[in-house]
């Protein structure tokens, strides 16, 4: 049974809430706030791929009007809309999600310039003309360290579900 936190209110009546503290814990909270950032990514990509990878290849690229997209790169973006979503609705109870995430995302964190020439050779149908901005390989080593923390956190975490 969680305890409870009394929590008044500042103005009116001494009106007291009741939660449980387990609702206010730090990684509780930060689930709830990634849950919805992944239902805001997922809908956007979902309902208006070509605008999102529009304004990523702003920010990443210093000629993103230079490098031709693969025919199924929208279609790969909408699918990764479609599993952000399910995992929003889901959550990850059992860190599955982080796991695998850190296995495709991991090795950023090790190799990033040779995981962004991956990437742009899936993404890309001309990935050598792609100039890519000077802060992508340290934002890409970041997101693989993340992934990697987000995974590791994940073993022995009982079911938050």
């Amino acid at each position: 049974r969680a305890s409870l936190a009394y929590i008044p209110v500042p103005s009116g009546p001494p009106t007291v809430y009741r939660t449980p503290l387990a609702l206010l814990s730090p990684p509780v909270v930060l689930w709830h706030m990634l849950r919805k950032l992944l239902v805001l990514v997922g809908i956007l990509e979902l309902l208006v791929p070509d605008r999102v990878i529009t304004v990523v290849e702003r920010f990443a690229l210093e000629n993103s009007g230079d490098c031709e997209l693969r025919a199924w790169t929208v279609p790969m973006v909408r699918l990764e809309a479609l599993v952000w979503l399910l995992v929003a609705s889901r959550g990850d109870p059992h860190g599955r999600v982080r796991t695998l995430l850190a296995l495709t995302c991991g090795p950023a964190a090790l190799f990033p310039q040779r995981y962004i020439d991956i990437g742009a050779r899936l993404v890309y149908d001309d990935p050598d003309r792609c100039e890519w901005t000077p802060w992508i390989v340290p934002a890409t080593r970041m997101m693989g360290l993340a992934s990697l923390l987000a995974a590791f956190r994940a073993r022995g975490e009982p079911a938050a579900e």
